[in-house]
């Protein structure tokens, strides 16, 4: 018990003093920091041994929660069937295009859905299929453009590049049949957008430059 209780004070000492631990910027990676400092304990000279193990204690304060680039999935649907947005945040919606097809990398299009563009994400949701859906935050959009050229691509369409996860070895968009799962979906580096009304993408592409210019990437300068 004598040894126990001296190990248990050497840690609580450790802890006191040296745990922090930082995750800095690099240029492949979003910014996350993380700070982790230990709950001090007061000495009272009346007792001459640790603090039992149950009244250690960590107090964590996470600075900036780290979140994975790309293309993810989107479930987040109120029961009007429009998606909940991160009002917290000041998020907010800037045009919706009904009967909207996503293409995601080589893959042929989605059923027509319904396109949301808010103030920070591009949001996809299928009317064919409720609770499948798509979302992408404009700060991994690295390009947007309209396509017209029948030799590009059959269906004219709002071409974007998306930043794709860092070890991803997909080429030229090409994902297996499981291109909508968990794992596959950060791997996307292409979509499409379809609109039914194809006289419709240059206000959409107009949208795409609007809400690009409220998410500047906070790298850029540095």
């Amino acid at each position: 018990q004598a040894f126990i209780t001296d190990c248990l004070g050497h840690a609580t000492a450790r802890i006191n003093n040296a745990l922090e631990t930082r995750v800095w910027r690099s240029q492949d990676t979003k910014l996350s920091s993380t700070s982790a400092t230990a709950k001090p304990f007061r000495k009272n000279p009346q007792i001459s041994h640790a603090p039992r193990p149950e009244t250690l204690a960590l107090c964590f304060v996470p600075t900036t929660v780290p979140m994975a680039p790309g293309l993810k999935r989107f479930t987040d649907v109120a029961g009007d069937g429009t998606p909940r947005l991160d009002d917290a945040a000041g998020e907010e919606l800037v045009c919706v295009e009904r009967a909207a097809s996503v293409a995601l990398g080589s893959r042929a299009p989605e059923p027509p859905g319904t396109l949301f563009i808010t103030t920070r994400r591009v949001i996809w949701l299928s009317e064919a299929e409720k609770g499948r859906g798509y979302a992408v935050g404009f700060l991994d959009i690295t390009l947007h453009a309209v396509s017209r050229d029948p030799e590009a691509y059959p269906s004219p369409c709002l071409y974007t590049q998306i930043e794709a996860e860092a070890d991803s070895d997909e080429e030229d968009g090409d994902l297996d049949s499981e291109a909508d799962s968990d794992s596959q979906l950060p791997k996307i580096s292409e979509m499409r957008i379809i609109l039914a009304d194809a006289a419709q993408l240059d206000s959409l592409f107009d949208a795409f430059c609007h809400c690009a210019e409220l998410n500047p990437d906070p790298t850029a300068g540095k």
